[in-house]
C-alpha cells in the first residue's frame, strides 16, 4: 500500500519497539505514543491503572506513608482556598482506621478548610516526610460523625476532644492506603 504524497504510513508496533529500546524514529515522536492505549492482541505493556500488582516503589510509598501516619499524632493538610485559589497549610488531628483516615474540622461545617476541601474534593496530607494528595469524602450523617468522634476520643482523650471539637457536625474520610 502506498502513502499519499506528504504523508507516511507508520507501523505503530515498530515505532513503539524503537521507543521502548530508547531509539528514535523520524516518523513519530515519543510524545505521540500512548503506552496505555490498547494495542491489538495481548500486550506485555500495561497501563499503571491496568496492573493488578502494585509496583515495588508504589508499595514503598504506601508503607512509608503508613509508617509516618503511625508515628505521629498530628498531620499537615494543604487545601486550596475556594475564593483565593492559594494553598493553605495547617496542622490537624486525625484517626487512622485500617486503610482510611478521618478528619474532624474544629469548627465543624463552618470551618474554612472544610469548605475548601469540599469544593476541591481533595486535600494534600503530609505526615513527617511522607506526603500524598488524597480524595476527600465528606461525612454528614450524624451517626457516622459520632463514630469518628468516638475514635478521636479513644486516641486523644475525652477532655481534649470535647474542648477542641465542641460542635462536630461533619467529618472527612480519606484513603490512607
Amino acid at each position: 500500500m502506498g502513502a499519499a504524497k506528504g504523508r507516511s504510513l507508520v507501523n505503530p508496533d515498530h515505532t513503539l519497539n524503537l521507543l521502548l529500546r530508547g531509539e528514535s524514529s523520524n516518523r513519530m515522536t515519543p510524545a505521540r505514543v500512548a503506552l496505555d492505549s490498547p494495542l491489538e492482541g495481548d500486550s506485555m505493556i500495561k497501563s499503571p491503572r491496568a496492573r493488578e500488582e502494585p509496583r515495588a516503589e508504589e508499595v514503598m510509598v504506601d508503607r512509608e506513608f503508613a509508617e509516618a501516619l503511625d508515628s505521629t499524632r498530628e498531620i499537615q493538610i494543604t487545601t486550596v482556598g475556594r475564593k483565593t485559589g492559594e494553598e493553605i497549610t495547617l496542622p490537624v488531628w486525625f484517626v487512622r482506621q485500617d486503610d482510611r483516615l478521618y478528619l474532624l474540622p474544629v469548627t465543624g461545617s463552618g470551618s474554612n478548610w472544610y469548605k475548601n476541601v469540599r469544593k476541591a474534593g481533595s486535600v494534600r496530607v503530609a505526615a513527617r516526610r511522607a506526603e500524598r494528595a488524597l480524595a476527600a469524602t465528606p461525612i454528614t450523617d450524624a451517626a457516622r460523625v459520632a463514630e469518628v468522634v468516638k475514635a478521636f476520643r479513644a486516641k486523644y482523650g475525652d477532655g481534649d476532644v470535647a474542648a477542641y471539637y465542641p460542635h462536630p457536625d461533619v467529618a472527612l474520610e480519606l484513603p490512607a492506603a
